[in-house]
């Protein structure tokens, strides 16, 4: 592999279990909590919807209160002799739809905050869904990052540790090291091959 020592790959080979473990606990904690933000989402849109319905079912039903209202006082006032064009009549009816005119801005005002609150929740949620995913990357870099330092550090300790049990024998510089020749590779390689492991997109 890296033409290290038996040693210097077991410590490799645990590096790397553990950089796995770690990139695979950080995917499972993203995935869940964009499950949860998305959720939150659509829960919040339903609940905008359903303010909207809601405010013009009330809209409908305080017309039709209204119009009922409507009729009523005019059988009222034929019983009574009050003529519809006289103007106490007109008055009256003015005030009447003036009064519902209000409640029907009333609760459009209510509703559209409540929609409009509703929504907000639900950008909230996309954006801390969009957030999560920059954490869970920012993370992996720093795992990866940490883990390509700790493999040259690595190498440079078993390469010291070599040079040194040699000349302690006293090897000359044409003999050939117990040790195999090390081939020098960038830490990249590793890197590289973490980072298809985590599959950042």
């Amino acid at each position: 592999m890296f033409g290290f020592s038996p040693l210097s790959l077991v410590s490799l080979f645990v590096q790397g279990a553990g950089t796995m473990m770690s990139m695979q606990s950080q995917k499972q904690s993203l995935q869940y909590q964009q499950m949860q933000y998305a959720m939150q989402e659509r829960q919040y849109k339903a609940e905008a919807d359903a303010y909207a319905l809601e405010i013009k079912d009330k809209e409908l039903t305080r017309k039709q209160k209204f119009n009922q209202e409507l009729s009523e006082n005019r059988a009222l006032m034929a019983q009574s002799g009050i003529t519809l064009d006289s103007p106490s009549y007109r008055a009256f009816l003015k005030s009447n739809r003036d009064v519902m005119k209000r409640d029907i801005q009333s609760l459009r005002t209510m509703g559209l905050e409540g929609r409009l609150n509703a929504l907000y929740n639900a950008q909230q949620a996309k954006l801390s869904s969009s957030a999560a995913k920059i954490n869970y990357q920012t993370n992996v870099m720093n795992t990866l990052t940490n883990t390509a330092s700790n493999v040259f550090d690595l190498s440079k300790e078993f390469s010291t540790s070599r040079s040194l049990f040699d000349k302690n024998n006293n090897l000359s510089s044409n003999k050939k090291s117990i040790y195999p020749k090390p081939v020098r590779r960038d830490t990249s390689d590793y890197l590289a091959m973490m980072k298809r492991t985590a599959r950042i997109e």
